[in-house]
This record gives structure tokens, sequence and C-alpha cells, in this order.
């Protein structure tokens, strides 16, 4: 049986996650069916607001470190995959969408739209020690709203095991969109904004 004084921090967590989702997001994910569906940039190299070019200056940092186990599978770091993987995610226009509550069971955050059944299970496995998981959900997910660093973190490790895992870049793309046409749609996508960002001089 819990301590009041904990039951008291839980609730309060939640709760203040809950008030996150709901008023931390200057567009609805709603507003983004189809937008991804024609291939982005056409006819030009991509500009972007200060705000999103901060972001992709912290996709640059964490994507293009030297990691020696991405190295062994890949021969190279993952910086542009990282920058493209951001866009695709998170930025429509001069907006950087960070939820999408309908992806997935209990939706996905940050600029990589982690899903919290993927980081739940990879933070967990890692040895975190959380109270419980309605408390490491709630903490995670402000997290992901707050701190674009701690995102793009979580999500490159994601990216690194699916491309450790199935042992190729692209198809460690795919498998972190999923599975099936969709996510070989998603695959294509992120590798013309590859190629884009490194002809526009990024």
């Amino acid at each position: 049986m819990k301590s009041s004084p904990q039951l008291f921090v839980i609730s309060f967590a939640v709760a203040f996650a809950m008030i996150i989702v709901l008023f931390f997001k200057p567009v609805q994910a709603s507003d983004l069916d189809g937008w991804t569906y024609e291939p982005p940039w056409h006819g030009g190299c991509p500009s972007f607001t200060q705000e999103q070019l901060d972001v992709l200056v912290v996709a640059i940092e964490i994507g293009g470190h030297h990691d020696k186990e991405l190295y062994a599978v890949i021969g190279d770091n993952v910086r542009y995959t990282t920058m493209a993987i951001v866009s695709r995610e998170s930025f429509v226009g001069e907006y950087i969408i960070r939820q999408n509550p309908r992806d997935g069971v209990t939706g996905s955050y940050g600029v990589m739209h982690v899903l919290v059944t993927t980081a739940f299970a990879d933070i967990y496995e890692m040895g975190y020690t959380w109270r419980n998981r309605s408390l490491f959900e709630s903490e995670w997910i402000v997290s992901m709203l707050t701190d674009d660093r701690a995102a793009i973190r979580d999500g490159y490790a994601v990216l690194k095991s699916k491309i450790i895992q199935h042992g190729s870049l692209w198809a460690g793309v795919k498998a972190y969109n999923g599975a099936g046409h969709l996510a070989e749609r998603y695959m294509q996508d992120v590798r013309y904004r590859v190629n884009k960002l490194i002809d526009c001089g990024y």
C-alpha cells in the first residue's frame, strides 16, 4: 500500500502530464492527415524557421557523433537520417508538432515521435527503475514535449536499435516506422529528405 505522499506525487505527475498533452499543441494532430503523401521540398531546397533550425542543430549533434556500434553495421553516422526523421515526423510548414495522441495505442511524443510503449520498453530494459508505469509515462511525456534534446536522444536510441537489429540503414528506418507498405513509403520519404539535405548543403 502506497503512502499518501507517494500517491500525491503520482497523482500530481499524471495530472500535469494530462494538462501538457491537452494544451501544449499549437497544431492538432488531425491537421496532419495526408501532408506527407507528396515529396517534401519539391522543386527546391527546404527553408526552416529559427526554431526548426535550432532543433536540427541538436539532431546533427546527436545523430552525427561517432557511434562505434552503428559504424560496425553501416560504416557511418546517422546525422542526415536523424535530421530527416525529425523533419518528417514533426515539421509542418512553420510549425513543430511534438505529439500525435492517435499514433499507436497511447500516442507518440517528441520531435521524433517515439511511441510511449517503445520508450517504456527500451528505458526499462536499460535498467531505469520507476515506481510504476503511469508515473513513468506522465514524466516521459512531459519530457518529450518540453525538452527536444531528450526527445532526439530517445528517438536516436530507437533508430539505432532498429538499424542494428535489421542490419542496414534503410531497413532500420523502415522498422522505425513499422512494417508494410506505409513503412516502405515512410522510408522512401526519409531517404528523399536525406538526399535533399545533402544536396542543399545542410
